[in-house]
């Protein structure tokens, strides 16, 4: 069978006063054949005064084939004549407004210029949309409530998080659901000390693509 596999890394820096900075790094690999990879930088910081939070992004996304283990792709015109991967930079921007102490409301639109990243023809990353909520109806319990666009594609998404043991050990799980029958289910949990923060998250899907 094939191979598949995911990974992600994420650093973020807050500062007192001049922001948030953040670094990460997304791969998808299938092996030996196909990859993709998105680098990201990060910034955001308060706007006490309206009570927002505003942040920007710019991603370098690289996807590559690799055709030498089939021996037709590796004599495929498309790869002869224009190369076997492909890079392109896209910018990602978000606001987060806080309401009240319970609610908080967000929006985001991410691959704002739709990047292309096609090989002899236009593979443009469809711009997304993004509308999130989040309710606090207790101390240390968070609901969120997420709706997403993408090009002709939707997706919502539901979930909740409990902290325990002042504010070190939390669990969390989520529910989504939208177009191509997609339906899947998250849990995960996280620890945190004074110095970092552990996170794993475990995806579940039942259908969909």
């Amino acid at each position: 069978g094939s191979a598949i596999t995911r990974s992600h890394m994420a650093y973020a820096h807050p500062t007192e006063t001049r922001g948030t900075f953040a670094l990460g790094l997304q791969e998808l690999k299938l092996a030996g054949a196909f990859s993709e990879r998105v680098t990201r930088l990060g910034y955001a910081r308060k706007i006490e005064r309206f009570r927002l939070e505003a942040g920007a992004g710019l991603k370098l996304m690289q996807r590559s084939f690799t055709p030498g283990g089939d021996p037709r792709l590796a004599v495929d015109p498309l790869f002869s004549r224009h190369g076997t991967s492909a890079q392109a930079l896209s910018l990602d921007a978000g606001l987060l407004h806080h309401h009240s102490e319970r609610l908080s409301l967000a929006f985001a639109v991410l691959d704002l210029n739709e990047p292309d990243l096609g090989l002899g023809s236009v593979d443009a990353v469809p711009r997304s949309i993004k509308l999130g909520a989040a309710l606090r109806p207790r101390k240390h319990f968070v609901c969120d409530f997420d709706f997403v666009r993408r090009g002709k594609d939707w997706d919502a998404l539901a979930g909740a998080e409990r902290w325990f043991r002042y504010k070190s050990v939390a669990a969390r799980a989520g529910l989504g659901f939208g177009s191509r029958n997609d339906r899947n289910l998250s849990v995960g949990a996280s620890y945190r000390s004074h110095f970092f923060q552990f996170d794993y998250a475990l995806l579940l899907p039942f259908s969909g693509i």
